[in-house]
């Protein structure tokens, strides 16, 4: 990578933390902001020097100092000789990536999924005709949570409880006589645990939502499956487990849940607890203890960190932000179904809160503080970016890109709905700045220089079907759709995957609507 200035190209909201970096080696750096409407200079300071990372040096200019709605540019200097300069405008004002985000991320990119998805309903999925529950259910969630937001205009949210209703439609025509979900209507009738625990979840809070109890009784009829149902995945060919899971070897057949699938089993047990159906408390309370035995012990740290979680139990494989690769229509490829949420802590903060008294609500405290401070708040200062890494991979250390089968955008968006989380716990201002950082990873801020949104920004990416508003897959280490093993060596973000998914514009409208609540 030569020499440049890395900067959102959507924007920065006034009253969060402004930077760019900039790469290359230079000597006694400094930057000058001006303004290019009045074309007077409002900054002149030093750059940092961060460090290394990606085989590059990194420098930062921070102007979050400027509380100025305007348009500006930022010049660079290397022992006082001009070296480089943004080639697009800076914008600063309030609330611009809500505003010029939201519209084209979520009612304007499913209305042309709507109109192109199959007859039944629902939305066109990816950069194919796929329409899969795992990443309707995340898409529809988002929608509820945008629905509920108090911003969000009156006078839209109709075409929102419209495009709820046609993905929860959807969702229950591929509900199966045993209460479970396939995985996609016309190419994948494969039935797995995670994809039905969280059409349980997301279909009881549609039926309060919509105040329609029939969504509720289908969520009841999917529980009953999920209760039933015994972990079991066969043995793969290949490395495809070592490589995603980060694992050395692993016992086939599995016969335990992965922790990802517990919390999954937990969302939906409370979304039910919320609806009325209080009798499956004391399985929230069980789940939460299986949860809470899996976590990683100071003493067992990895890279130093810990709080997080082991994937089986008395393994030393460590969860991963997400896990989705191989041939998905292959039968025992199905671990990876709905499995889009990255570290998802939150049905433990949901316990917290829904049983302010119950005698071990200080200990659920402590493991998300551990999470919060000993995992997830180093893991991402690790990079310049302050992005949430792919997770641990034994020996090879903490990884960013590796692992993947293509990029997933998607988790930057649900690392900002923890990190404002755990802001709104702790008061640690760190954690919002963590929150817009990931969402300006997808802005603009990231090593590409490109707004990863179709059509949105001074300079963004294509995706196979132009459609603005979605979101492409994102940076990987390998090829899009090949696995290649991981290494610390070779995790680079060294390309840049086009297909865009409705998945990644669900994790980023849930960030949006998480950081719009903290404003």
């Amino acid at each position: 990578m030569s020499t440049k200035i890395l900067y959102s190209q959507i924007g920065y909201d006034i009253g969060t933390r402004k930077k760019a970096f900039v790469t290359g080696k230079i000597k006694n750096g400094s930057f000058i902001v001006t303004n290019t409407v009045t074309k007077q200079k409002v900054l002149e300071d030093k750059l940092t020097f961060w460090g290394e990372k990606w085989n590059e040096h990194w420098y930062v200019a921070d102007f979050s100092d400027i509380e100025s709605a305007g348009e500006y540019e930022i010049e660079v200097f290397s022992d006082r000789e001009s070296i480089c300069k943004t080639q697009t405008l800076i914008h600063i004002g309030n609330r611009l990536l809500w505003n010029k985000t939201i519209y084209p991320c979520s009612l304007y990119q499913l209305d042309v999924r709507a109109a192109n998805s199959y007859s039944e309903g629902g939305w066109r999925d990816c950069g194919s005709e796929l329409q899969e529950v795992s990443s309707h259910l995340i898409m529809l969630e988002a929608v509820c949570d945008l629905y509920a937001d108090k911003c969000f205009p009156e006078c839209d949210k109709a075409r929102l409880l419209y495009h709820i209703r046609r993905a929860a439609d959807y969702i229950t025509l591929c509900q199966i006589e045993n209460g479970g979900f396939m995985h996609e209507i016309h190419h994948n009738h494969s039935v797995d645990f995670e994809n039905s625990a969280n059409a349980v979840a997301v279909l009881a809070r549609v039926a309060h939502v919509l105040g329609d109890d029939r969504y509720l009784e289908i969520a009841k009829k999917g529980y009953e499956f999920v209760e039933s149902y015994k972990p079991h995945i066969e043995k793969l060919e290949g490395n495809e487990l070592e490589i995603t899971h980060g694992a050395d070897s692993l016992t086939y057949p599995i016969t335990e849940f992965r922790t990802r699938e517990l919390l999954a089993h937990l969302s939906a047990v409370i979304s039910l607890y919320k609806s009325g159906v209080t009798e499956v408390k004391d399985k929230a309370v069980s789940l939460t203890e299986e949860i809470l035995a899996r976590r990683v012990s100071r003493e067992n740290a990895e890279c130093g960190l810990w709080g997080h979680f082991y994937t089986y139990p008395n393994s030393k494989i460590t969860e991963k932000a997400n896990y989705h690769c191989g041939a998905w229509d292959l039968p025992y490829k199905n671990y990876n179904h709905g499995a889009h949420k990255p570290y998802w802590v939150m049905p433990i903060v949901e316990m917290t809160e829904l049983f302010p008294n119950h005698c071990d609500v200080g200990i659920w405290k402590e493991v998300l503080h551990d999470f919060a401070y000993h995992f997830f708040k180093p893991a991402c200062q690790n990079s310049p970016f302050g992005i949430l890494p792919a997770g641990v991979y034994g020996n090879e250390g903490l990884l960013y890109f590796s692992g993947w089968y293509h990029g997933h955008a998607k988790i930057y968006g649900y690392a900002a709905v923890l990190a404002t989380k755990f802001y709104e716990l702790w008061q640690d201002a760190e954690f919002l700045n963590i929150a817009n950082a990931n969402l300006q990873w997808i802005a603009g801020l990231n090593v590409a220089g490109k707004s990863l949104i179709v059509g949105v920004g001074d300079s963004f990416v294509r995706d196979w079907n132009s459609l603005c508003g979605t979101i492409v897959n994102g940076f990987d280490a390998s090829p899009q759709f090949r696995l290649a093993p991981v290494s610390r060596e070779t995790d680079l973000p060294k390309y840049l995957d086009d297909e865009g998914g409705i998945h990644h514009c669900a994790g980023f409208v849930a960030g949006l609507c998480a950081v719009n609540y903290m404003v």
